[in-house]
């Protein structure tokens, strides 16, 4: 375990764990089973809920935006969803970079999910001919629907390849977020992807976000110059996060009772990488904020007190 990180490290962290649900290009190997996955786990919509309804209600004092407005606009996706269970909303990207969602939704009554949950947005479930526990959807959204352990699992139309026949090795992929007791976890396993691979893939997601970054009517020559040198720095720091990691798990954890959350950013690097020397040195790097207290009225605080590599 190692304290104290950097200022570069969070905010690497920080666009490290937006960017998973944004980007992250991984080609697969070409002997690899299927896709390489994202796990993004919720504890439970129940937990998010109330963590919600104490965030509005509790410290923003909103009861009746809550009563009114809030809650019902989340209450309505909710029919026939068990709301003890873990939820999942999982990215999947192929050999080429293309990227695709799978959610994995644990139902409490499967006829009221589909009836009241599914079809009044528009998607008409058929159950197949052969097989009663795949469904075809059709209308605003072409694909598929497996159900099993009483949780739904969707793909995209081309993609039925992503729902086995039994959902058991699929559910357990969570397993570990959920036993350091993350409220919202992600984790990306690089362990079936070289470091080469990773690096040639990266170069898409590199070239696109640079490419945006354009000069504005209002700055300088020497301003936009900065700015796109930030920009580049940012990429290339993501990018070494992404490439000599073999494994990388984000957490949330969020305490109700003491108003406050916690952040756990845990990565294994590569081993004799450049970042497994650079996360070797963090031991040694005091932090220059150690002795700062945030004001007893803050609204929001924010402190680093650990990072954890594994290598």
């Amino acid at each position: 375990m190692i304290s104290r990180p950097s200022k570069a490290i969070w905010c690497a962290f920080t666009a490290f764990a937006a960017a998973l649900f944004l980007t992250v290009p991984a080609p697969a190997q070409e002997n690899d089973s299927g896709p390489t996955r994202v796990v993004v786990v919720i504890s439970s919509t129940e937990a998010l809920v109330a963590d919600l309804e104490h965030m509005v209600v509790e410290l923003a004092g909103q009861q009746d935006k809550w009563d009114e407005s809030v809650y019902p606009n989340i209450d309505i996706f909710l029919y026939g969803v068990d709301r003890e269970r873990p939820i999942r909303f999982d990215q999947l990207i192929d050999g080429e970079g293309a990227r695709r969602y799978q959610m994995l939704i644990p139902y409490s009554d499967l006829d009221e999910f589909i009836q009241d949950n599914l079809d009044p947005i528009g998607i008409i479930v058929d159950q197949t001919d052969n097989d009663e526990t795949l469904y075809e959807l059709e209308d605003v959204y072409e694909g598929w629907m497996r159900v099993d352990n009483e949780y739904a699992a969707f793909a995209e139309k081309d993609f039925i390849s992503d729902l086995p026949k039994e959902l058991d090795e699929l559910l357990s992929k969570h397993d570990a977020l959920l036993e350091l007791g993350y409220d919202i976890g992600i984790q990306l396993d690089n362990t079936e992807t070289s470091v080469d691979d990773r690096r040639d893939g990266f170069a898409n997601f590199r070239e696109n976000v640079l490419a945006g970054v354009k000069k504005r009517p209002d700055e300088t020559k020497e301003e936009y110059a900065l700015r796109y040198a930030n920009s580049e720095n940012s990429v290339e720091t993501l990018e070494q996060l992404y490439v000599e990691s073999s494994d990388i798990t984000v957490g949330i954890i969020i305490d109700a009772e003491k108003s406050e959350g916690r952040g756990d950013f845990r990565l294994t690097p590569v081993a004799d990488s450049e970042l497994a020397k650079f996360v070797a040195t963090l031991a040694e790097e005091p932090s220059a904020f150690a002795g700062f207290q945030p004001a007893d009225n803050a609204v929001f605080s924010r402190r680093t007190t650990r990072f954890s590599a594994a290598g």
